[in-house]
């Protein structure tokens, strides 16, 4: 996940029935992530004020 340029965390997923992930399941797992980035960045900004 990344915040202006910079790396802020990662998510990592797997499975121990499945080699590869379905792309559908791609698409929901990125648009988690992009919203737990539009979550932690306006926390990360006003950290920078502080």
């Amino acid at each position: 996940m990344k915040h202006r340029g910079e790396i802020i965390g990662s998510l990592n997923f797997a499975s121990h029935t499945v080699d590869r992930i379905p792309q559908n399941i791609r698409n929901f797992l990125e648009s988690i992530a992009l919203q737990v980035v539009n979550y932690i960045a306006p926390v990360r900004i006003e950290a920078d004020f502080i």
